[in-house]
């Protein structure tokens, strides 16, 4: 946490090239101005994300889905989104997954 927190600090405070070379706390507090907002100082909450590492078997076997459904083989790319869902905890992750299971379904000629 703390090299998170000096790294922010070191970043708010140097000029990027992708901002006009201002820093981006000038850039954001321009911003700010620009809108109307009176306030001069603002709090940049950086939160660490460490996700499982069944995320990553997950990620695999939806890639591997990918690739057999661009292969035309659809029931080995069910069985590998089928399995994805397994491994993931978090809605946006499996909610993927399931759209892409429906995909195949819709292609194995399986419309409900």
């Amino acid at each position: 946490m703390r090299l998170s927190t000096a790294w922010k600090k070191d970043w708010l405070n140097k000029p990027q090239k992708a901002l006009n070379f201002y820093t981006p706390k000038e850039a954001i507090l321009k911003e700010r101005q620009e809108r109307g907002e009176r306030k001069i100082t603002f709090d940049f909450n950086a939160t660490i994300f460490f996700p499982p590492k069944r995320w990553e078997k997950a990620t695999i076997l939806h890639e591997k889905g990918l690739l057999a459904f661009k292969n035309n083989d659809f029931q080995k790319a069910r069985q590998y989104f089928s399995e994805a869902i397994d491994h993931y905890n978090d809605f946006p992750f499996i909610f993927r997954s399931l759209a892409n299971l429906g995909i195949v379904y819709i292609a194995l000629g399986d419309k409900k």
